[in-house]
């Protein structure tokens, strides 16, 4: 069994980059699926570093907890945000054409 830990209000911890923690859906990036932690004195150990003066801006230790992480869930995430980079996509390449037009009839 491997775990996650989940912010009272900012959601299921997604791990971090250059110093920034991930939350969804706080942070709205689902493609980043659920940070998974190999057992529960892990994941606690990983609460107590974001508690800790040490870190930046610590959190509150009453506002995180450990569950079981839901494969399901994370899984979902990942591919909610497959789906959207192909909608940004489609829609980067439409604004680009219609830019293209409106310039050549200038």
């Amino acid at each position: 069994m491997s775990y996650q830990i989940r912010h009272r209000a900012m959601g299921v911890n997604q791990g971090s980059c250059m110093g920034l923690g991930f939350w969804h859906p706080m942070s709205e990036m689902p493609e980043q699926g659920s940070c998974e932690f190999p057992t529960a004195s892990v994941a606690q150990t990983s609460i107590d570093l974001l508690c800790s003066p040490s870190c930046d801006s610590p959190l509150r230790r009453a506002d995180l907890t450990v569950e079981p992480f839901d494969h399901v869930e994370s899984a979902r995430l990942i591919e909610a945000g497959r789906h959207f980079r192909s909608a940004q996509t489609e829609i980067r390449v439409f604004a680009d054409a219609l830019l293209a037009a409106a310039s050549s009839r200038n």
